[in-house]
């Protein structure tokens, strides 16, 4: 005869270690992305944008990668070194103006123009010749057709939607909604999954 309270028991255990497995996996993402048209003027409430996401950066966060990417780059560039990550997050978060080495690629920005550009591989820290083509620029505070572009021209770019984003191991409160499920509602789904196993194992002893 098959012990179905033994089976059940098994079961929650199981499951309880696939979720914690599961959550410990699970990270936090922020990301901003948007889209621009050729020869059209970023909008208030895209540069709203780009200020919003600066401001969930948590300062002095755990950050372990940084991406940026685009429609027309879908592959991007990554960057995979934490330190470089938090450092670069931090420099968004506090509009400082800066440059972080990493992965063999300088990422920077500069702070007191086109509210904040980013800029990958500048000639120097808010160099003026701040066209290139192709490069990789995000500026939507510009409020000109120039507003930046990835793996394109970055002055009267094609159009495109360009992306950036870090992940993180901590999140915080306000963070960008994104489709993951937290650390503590995974612990209330196992003891939810928990407390029903038990009360059909009691019915079944």
């Amino acid at each position: 005869m098959i012990n179905f309270k033994s089976h059940s028991r098994l079961t929650f255990v199981f499951l309880s270690v696939m979720l914690l497995l599961v959550a410990g996996s699970a990270n936090a993402a922020f990301v901003w992305e948007d889209s621009f048209v050729n020869g059209v003027v970023p909008t208030t409430e895209q540069d709203d944008g780009w200020t919003a996401f600066k401001a969930q950066l948590v300062p002095e966060g755990t950050y372990y990668s940084m991406r940026i990417s685009g429609s027309l780059d879908t592959v991007g560039l990554t960057c995979t070194d934490a330190t470089a990550s938090a450092e670069f997050a931090n420099l968004l978060n506090t509009n400082t103006s800066g440059i972080v080495e990493c992965d063999g690629h300088q990422w920077s920005l500069c702070a007191n123009r086109y509210n904040g550009e980013v800029w990958i591989d500048p000639p120097g820290l808010c160099d003026g010749n701040n066209c290139p083509s192709p490069g990789m620029i995000i500026r939507p505070g510009i409020f000109n057709e120039n507003w930046g572009g990835v793996g394109t021209a970055t002055c009267s770019a094609p159009s495109q939607t360009m992306r950036f984003e870090f992940n993180a191991d901590v999140a915080p409160l306000e963070s960008i909604p994104v489709p993951t499920l937290s650390w503590w509602g995974l612990m209330l789904l196992v003891l939810l999954i928990g407390a029903g196993f038990y009360t059909w194992s009691r019915k079944t002893a």
